[in-house]
């Protein structure tokens, strides 16, 4: 029989580039027993298949930190009830070291604690204690805590902890560079560089040391590996230069030193990677928020008919749930009781609220509106269609494949190049300098190693990125990476939601219509007055009925967009729209601003679906969206466009925001990406008059 295969996610610390995630997924392969395997670089993760994960789940820990990478972990202490001897030590241990995702577990029988180190995201304080609880004692947790609170306090952490290391290499760094470029003949200015730089290379930057040191060893480089040399033996070089300054002057050359040079360096890089885990930070961001739409409480009704208010993890398939009016659903069911309206725009796009009377399906996230319902709960926690949201995202923004591949290629070869080329060159001093061959070769060896510390790949082209995403910003478009910038320039395929993209997103009076006497005569004994839409039953038939079919038959219930009529097609490129609406509604929209192609009544799921569609196809794929019903196909395109006045997750999800309405913006970010993209090759600044979008 064979053994049935874990798929586990495991979070990722320190992993910055495509060649980090190489390097990673190498690592992953070195294990044993880990199948399948592969890293998601935009989430920073790595997801394992394996038939034994409480022993792959270490041995990964393992072999990623052994590589110079990190996966976060939480040591925490609980009170465990219920044991009284040695035994039961043992018990709890075993039971807590069997479960994936627990690396160490340590009862103190003294105390009644256990000591946990565990992987969060693997494994949670809830899953603990129905373990701990299966043998028939009980750990005590606080219930607030969860997974994604634990990775998101990890990741606060680091943040925090990066952010002090900038501020206060900047703060050393600064005088040391005055010094350098003003003060350096001074005859106490190489000790005083000395000294301020001193804890910035070897307390602020000893990250890169230490990892580097981690890729020797497995016989591997990476960027910290030349961050480490160069800054390394220029700061060892400089040392030597201030304290023997006569080994140089008695053959005739200064002793120059590269204090400031070390600093400074180590200082942008870590200012690259503030600016980097900062602009990452609204991926986790969007998939918490999507995760906010449910509550983390329910009404749940027992079998005497009283409700009591339970965490949503314990709600099971089957249970009668009781939503009052304003709350969100917590779980996919169907109304047994009662009858409301539901807002379902954060899955739908729709703005009407729609009706619902027993027999309905509600599902996790939505809005109730003023009526009470009564709910049998269908699909709980993962099966739930706002949980397969969250994942689709998760796995959209794990998989998109980086733009560069060539610098992917060569990242991986860089450093023992530009070693190779380093002690090359010191080699032909040595062997053809002459008198001061040694002199000279040494100080070659360092020149090429200083110089080919990644500045430019760390400074230079995003300093020129930045440029080009400021100009952008000036005019209406946000960008938050440079991978969508330069990806927008091959756009072949334009796939505009409709509802808060082309239209406005709510409906709006476009006639008032007036009943005559007989109607009105009528009207005064009916009970139920609807508007916009029909509970199904109440209410009385009248001549204007036929004029309101009319009016959603051509779609008027929407106003356009200023600025969606002129649709950026052209030059190539196809555009699209897509809407959960009815057909009728799409195709009068489609007409009015000039879409051929369009598709009606579409799940979030099936806007997605047809993203990847074009992608197989060999389109490359921008999506625009406003909503959280976008969320899927925002992640899953190639660049990624929300507008400015929608849903935070949207704008969270999408990579370019439109801060305007005006889709006019979307054909001139195309141009500002070919334009920037083109003036970087050529090696110039990108901060250039605003391009026409001819």
């Amino acid at each position: 029989m064979t053994a049935e295969k874990s798929t586990l996610v495991l979070p990722v610390e320190n992993m910055d580039s495509e060649h980090c995630a190489l390097i990673v997924d190498k690592a992953l392969g070195t294990v044993p027993s880990v199948g399948a395997h592969h890293v998601e670089l935009n989430n920073r993760s790595a997801v394992i298949e394996s038939t034994t994960p409480v022993e792959a789940v270490r041995d990964v820990v393992k072999a990623i930190r052994d590589n110079g990478y990190d996966v976060p972990t939480l040591r925490r202490t609980f009170p465990v009830t219920g044991m009284t001897c040695a035994s039961c030590v043992s018990s709890v241990e075993s039971m807590l070291l069997a479960q994936p995702g627990v690396l160490n577990a340590a009862v103190n029988l003294a105390t009644n604690t256990v000591q946990v180190e565990y992987v969060p995201g693997v494994i949670d304080e809830r899953r603990m204690r129905a373990v701990v609880q299966s043998i028939g004692y009980d750990l005590l947790i606080s219930e607030e805590h969860e997974a994604t609170a634990d990775l998101e306090a990890i990741q606060r952490a680091r943040m925090t902890s990066l952010k002090q290391r900038l501020w206060a290499s900047i703060a050393l760094s600064t005088p040391l560079v005055v010094i350098g470029m003003f003060m350096m003949h001074e005859p106490w200015a190489n000790f005083v560089m000395w000294a301020l730089s001193t804890p910035v290379v070897l307390v602020f930057g000893r990250s890169f040391f230490i990892n580097a040191w981690k890729q020797a060893k497995h016989r591997s480089a990476n960027m910290d590996t030349l961050v480490a040399l160069s800054t390394g033996v220029a700061y060892v070089f400089s040392v030597f230069n201030t304290t023997y300054p006569s080994f140089w002057t008695s053959r005739g050359l200064m002793p120059h030193v590269y204090f400031e040079a070390a600093a400074v360096v180590i200082t942008f890089i870590l200012l690259g990677k503030f600016l980097e885990e900062r602009a990452k930070a609204g991926t986790s961001s969007a998939i918490k928020k999507l995760m906010g739409l449910r509550p983390s409480t329910v009404l749940r009704e027992g079998s005497n008919g009283q409700t009591s208010e339970v965490p949503i993890a314990d709600v099971n398939v089957d249970d009668i749930l009781v939503v009052r009016p304003g709350e969100s659903i917590a779980v996919d069911g169907e109304v047994i009781g009662g009858e409301s309206y539901v807002d379902e725009s954060m899955l739908s796009g729709e703005p009407v609220p729609v009706a619902k009377l027993v027999g309905a399906q509600v599902l996790a996230g939505t809005i109730n509106q003023k009526g009470s319902l009564r709910m049998k709960a269908r699909k709980v926690g993962a099966a739930t269609l706002l949980a397969q949201i969250v994942r689709t995202v998760q796995d959209a923004q794990g998989s998109k494949a980086p733009v560069q591949k060539l610098v992917d290629k060569i990242a991986a070869v860089f450093v023992p190049i530009v070693i190779g080329i380093a002690l090359l060159s010191a080699v032909v001093w040595w062997i053809f300098g002459g008198e001061h061959a040694f002199t000279q070769g040494l100080l070659a060896l360092v020149t090429v190693l200083v110089i080919a510390c990644p500045c430019a790949l760390g400074l230079a082209t995003p300093t020129a990125i930045m440029a080009g995403m400021g100009k952008g910003a000036q005019n209406g478009i946000l960008i938050k990476d440079a991978e969508s910038l330069e990806r927008a320039r091959n756009i072949t395929a334009i796939v505009l939601d409709k509802t808060g993209t082309i239209t406005e997103g709510k409906p709006e009076v476009v006639e008032a219509m007036g009943l005559d006497d007989a109607e009105v005569a009528n009207a005064l004994f009916v009970d139920r007055v609807t508007v916009g839409t029909s509970l199904g039953r109440g209410g009385g038939a009248t001549s204007q009925e036929g004029r309101a079919r009319r009016h959603r038959h051509r779609g008027s219930h929407q106003a356009i967009r200023r600025g969606s009529h002129c649709a950026p097609e052209g030059a190539g490129i196809k555009v699209f729209m897509q809407t959960g609406d009815s057909r009728r509604t799409a195709e009068a929209v489609a007409k009015a601003v000039g879409i051929e192609d369009f598709r009606s009544e579409v799940l979030p799921k099936d806007k997605a679906a047809f993203v990847t569609g074009l992608q197989q196809q060999g389109h490359v794929v921008a999506m625009v969206g406003d909503g959280i019903n976008d969320s899927e196909a925002l992640a899953k395109a190639d660049v990624s466009i929300a507008m400015g006045q929608g849903s935070d997750i949207a704008m969270d999800v999408a990579r370019m925001t439109l801060i305007s309405t005006d889709l006019n913006a979307i054909p001139r970010a195309i141009t500002l990406s070919r334009k920037t993209v083109s003036l970087i090759r050529q090696n110039r600044s990108p901060v250039r008059p605003w391009p026409s979008a001819a």
